[in-house]
């Protein structure tokens, strides 16, 4: 059909998606960005996305559930990382080696990173996307020198607990 230039319903979909993602990606971030203030920034089906994946309830306000997913994964991030695959952690390490942020480029180039935009109703099954799906991992931009880059970021205050959960399951060394 798109030979002919029509087109279908399912081509209108996906670009509606990839849009979708494109905006969701493009918010600021710099290094010390919490779980809170990106969350709060994220879609709602993003957002509902990882409060599914940390069994956490999905009813109330954006802020609400961006305190509670914070909450949880300060609390509870060892058994988090336990309902993760090794690659997940590997990628997971990665980023937290590079100081919790890297341009994104060098983590889809390594790492198997597809994304959908329905979060809330197909959970993420990609390395990448399970660390994002359970809130270790946020894209979005980052100016270095005149220029804005998508990066990938471990948000600041879970960095440290990663680190050192990571180095008891020797994934860091």
């Amino acid at each position: 059909m798109a030979r002919l230039g029509l087109v279908s319903a399912k081509m209108l979909k996906n670009w509606y998606e990839r849009d979708r993602i494109k905006k969701a990606e493009s918010i600021l971030v710099h290094e010390n960005s919490t779980v809170s203030s990106i969350v709060n920034k994220y879609p709602a089906q993003w957002v509902d996305g990882i409060c599914k994946s940390l069994e956490l309830n999905t009813k109330g306000r954006k802020s609400k559930k961006a305190k509670m997913i914070a909450e949880k994964l300060k609390s509870d991030i060892h058994d988090v990382l336990e309902k993760l695959p090794e690659k997940s952690l590997e990628a997971l390490a990665f980023v937290l080696k590079k100081d919790g942020i890297v341009k994104y480029s060098q983590v889809s180039r390594r790492f198997d990173d597809e994304i959908g935009f329905w979060w809330n109703e197909h959970p993420r099954v990609s390395t990448v996307g399970m660390l994002r799906s359970h809130g270790l991992l946020y894209v979005g931009k980052k100016p270095f020198g005149d220029r804005l880059y998508k990066v990938a970021l471990v948000p600041q205050e879970l960095r440290e607990t990663l680190t050192e959960a990571l180095r008891k399951k020797a994934i860091i060394r």
